[in-house]
């Protein structure tokens, strides 16, 4: 299967990936379910689609991954300070294991790269296990949470987090 990436270039599009989202945000939800915790991440969405711009040039960058026709991944370059975050990396069902979120997350690391970043930082919930190896794998190492992180926020779901720095 290949996948075609795309760089967004206007808030529609980044508002066309609102059912990614949703699916992103349900697995989290059902993860943090799972250990008795509860997230609104509703302020999350709403913020996203509000200023969409904070992800879009020429601050950040949004990507999507596009395959038979659909669109099946997708994840957000944030800017911090002069470097990023990385938010929301997300494959669908359908194209998991074909290799697509390695191939968006290394789309994402040169596009930091080009742009003058020194670092990429993400957080993301232990339980996503070949998420955090991918990462591993791609040379983020750990770190303690950073303030900037909207999990750090979330103190009941901090046992659960990990919170990961790759130098560029």
């Amino acid at each position: 299967m290949t996948h075609r990436i795309v760089a967004a270039e206007n808030p529609e599009e980044v508002q066309a990936l609102r059912p990614l989202l949703d699916a992103y945000f349900r697995v989290i939800e059902d993860i943090l379910a799972t250990f008795g915790e509860h997230v609104d991440f509703a302020p999350m969405m709403s913020d996203l689609m509000t200023n969409a711009g904070k992800v879009l040039p020429p601050h950040g960058r949004t990507y999507y991954a596009v395959s038979g026709g659909g669109v099946v991944g997708m994840g957000f370059l944030k800017p911090l300070g002069s470097d990023f975050e990385l938010k929301r990396l997300y494959v669908s069902p359908s194209a998991q294991g074909s290799g697509l979120g390695r191939q968006l997350l290394k789309h994402a690391m040169a596009d930091a790269r080009g742009l003058g970043a020194a670092a990429i930082y993400l957080d993301s919930l232990r339980a996503l296990t070949a998420a955090v190896q991918l990462y591993e794998a791609e040379g983020f190492g750990h770190i303690p949470a950073y303030p900037t992180s909207e999990i750090a926020g979330h103190a009941s779901v901090l046992p659960h987090a990990v919170f990961m720095r790759c130098a560029l």
